[in-house]
Order: C-alpha cells, then structure tokens, then sequence
C-alpha cells in the first residue's frame, strides 16, 4: 500500500512536471517528483528494520543521539574547531553574514531543523523517566542538556513546538504524580525563559535571535515565509490548480528560498501536492487519536505522532521537516519504524477492547 500511493502520488508528479516543464530546467527539477517515491522506500524500511529493534534500544539511540549532538554543537565556542565546524554548517565561520553559524545545529547544518529534532529528543527524555529507564539525576541533567541546546539553537519555530508537545504530554498522563510536578516546572521555565528575554540584549547570538523576533515580529524569514502562503492562495484561487511544476530556478531567482512545506507541495504540485501532504499528516493523527482513545500513551508512537504532526501541521508553514536535505530520511525512517511498531503491538489491542 505504501509503495502504491508513493507510485501514485510521484506518476502525478511527473505530469504536472512535464505540463509545466519550466525553460530553464534544472536536474532538481527532475528528482523533486520522485520524492514521494524515494520516501516511500525508507518508510518501507524503517518497517523492515523495526523487526530487530525494540522500544527500550530506540529511545537509548535518540537520547545518546541528543547528547552527542548539543555536545557538538557546544564547539561553536572554540575557535580551534572552525575549520572542522565549516563542514556541517549550513553558514560557515567565515561567511560574511555568519550570526547562523554561532547557534546550535548539530550535524544538521541549520539551526531550525536541528531544534525541532532536539524537541523530539526532550520528549523522548521525558517518556524513558515516566517509563523508569532512567534515575532522578540521569532525567534532570539530559531534560537540562536539551534545553540548554533548544534554546541555544535559537530556533523559535521549535520553541513553539516545544511548548505545544509538552502541552499534549502532560494532557495525556493527567493521572500521573509527575505529571503535576513538571507541568508546575514547565510553567516556571517558561516564564524564566520569557522573563530573561525581556530583561536585556544578550550577547549570546542565539539567544539575541528570539530578542530580534520581540522587536520586529513580522520582520526576516517570518515576512518571506508569509509571502509564500500569500502567493500559495493567490495561485489556487487564480485557477492554478495543479500547481507551477517544480521550477526552482524561476522559484529561486524570483522569491527567494522555498521555507514553507505548504508552499512547496501546493505551490509547486497544486492540490495533487497538497493532498499528499494531508494524507502523510492524516496518519500520524489517526495513529495519534486512537492510541489516546484506548489510552495508550506512554510509548514511542504516541510520542513520534504528536511531534510529527506538530511539525507537519504548525511548523510546516514556515519550515519543512519532511523536505530538510540533511534529515529528511530520519523523518520517514523513524516514522516507518514507529509504525509498524503500532500495527504490531497496539492494533491488536484496539480490536480486543472494541469486543
């Protein structure tokens, strides 16, 4: 079924491609309509890989995965390690505009895609202590790391994601006595955090990236991000129905870098786009929905199908964690993984309750 839609979905692809073969083609043009097909196959194979992994072995991965990842990104700090930091940087130390270069981003390159992942991680954090995996003081000090990360990375996009994935955490573990502490914890960091914003510039570059957005809320990347969705409703109400065809050299030297996942699927590909993204964040909610219904939320597909659809839904109007180059095949691995871990375990649960 999953290589049929992605077949599907990437055939329609190559039609609008050859409706509106653009004059100056580009290869990207080419690969962009087999994406669907090549996520396809690494969805396929994160089920196949998910047969020798366990929860417990998937949840240590992520959090030795963020441990090592903000220890990385804490380089920043010394000169020493520039040239070496230049190869995963989306902005190198050298650049004349380099303020991208001084936040945390992992090996990810860019800071934004690497501080939603790292909400992934926190979550992930705090599923491995309700689920006893880890003491008091090995929690505090990771669920710190990753803050300290999170914030240094100065993504706001993935603060926003932060807030409403622990939101939702703590919304669906009400019976639990630690649920009431850290909701009370969640509270007082958060006004911490709002509170130090408010109280000066700071020279951290990252953490002066949030001030920024307090003093011009609609300005930078957020007014280029709502130009595409403007332009997205102008195109669709104009008739353009199925979209302009990939066209990045056009996209590009006109309006600049293509941020939004809504603009890339509806702008590009039109309702056929647009439909494939709905149905990619239509599963993540059924999955999500039913294991809340029969109250099964202490596990890893839960966890995974509310910051996937977070990021799908909310996130994707100004980044795109489905279409990051450097971690796009994470997204449809572990989402693979996670999957068949739900048809496995939990689907044969759901039908014993409804008899």
């Amino acid at each position: 079924l999953v290589f049929g839609l992605s077949f599907i979905i990437s055939s329609s692809f190559y039609c609008i491609l050859l409706i509106y073969m653009p004059l100056n083609f580009v290869i990207k043009d080419f690969f962009e309509v087999f994406k669907p097909l090549i996520y396809g196959f690494i969805f396929i194979s994160g089920m196949l890989i998910s047969e020798y992994l366990d929860e417990e072995k998937i949840i240590n991965y992520i959090l030795a995965s963020v441990v090592f990842l903000v220890v990385f990104s804490s380089l920043v700090f010394f000169p020493q390690t520039y040239p070496f930091l230049d190869l995963y940087k989306g902005r190198t130390s050298d650049a004349a505009y380099n303020f991208h270069f001084f936040r945390f981003s992992g090996s990810l390159g860019y800071p934004g895609g690497f501080g939603y992942w790292l909400v992934l991680g926190i979550q992930v954090t705090m599923l491995a202590y309700y689920k006893s995996m880890l003491s008091s003081k090995k929690f505090m000090l990771l669920y710190g790391l990753g803050l300290l990360g999170l914030v240094f990375s100065g993504a706001r996009g993935a603060v926003i994601i932060f807030v409403l994935s622990s939101l939702l955490f703590f919304l669906s573990t009400p019976t639990k006595r630690k649920t009431f502490f850290f909701s009370i914890l969640f509270i007082l960091l958060l006004i911490s955090f709002l509170a130090f914003l408010f109280s000066g510039q700071s020279d951290i570059q990252a953490i002066a990236h949030f001030q920024k957005l307090l003093e011009n809320a609609g300005g930078g990347t957020f007014g280029h991000r709502a130009s595409e969705l403007e332009r997205l409703f102008e195109a669709l109400s104009d008739g353009r129905l199925l979209g302009a065809g990939p066209n990045n050299y056009f996209i590009k030297s006109t309006y600049g870098p293509v941020e939004s996942a809504y603009y890339f699927y509806g702008y590009k590909f039109g309702l056929v786009g647009l439909l494939a993204y709905g149905f990619l964040i239509y599963t993540f909610l059924v999955m999500g929905v039913k294991l809340f219904f029969y109250r099964f939320t202490l596990n890893l597909p839960f966890i995974v199908s509310c910051w996937a659809l977070l990021n799908l839904v909310v996130a994707g109007v100004s980044n795109s964690i489905t279409e990051e180059y450097k971690s796009f095949y994470m997204f449809f691995l572990l989402s693979g993984i996670v999957y068949k871990q739900y048809i496995d375990k939990f689907e044969p649960q759901f039908n014993k309750k409804k008899h």
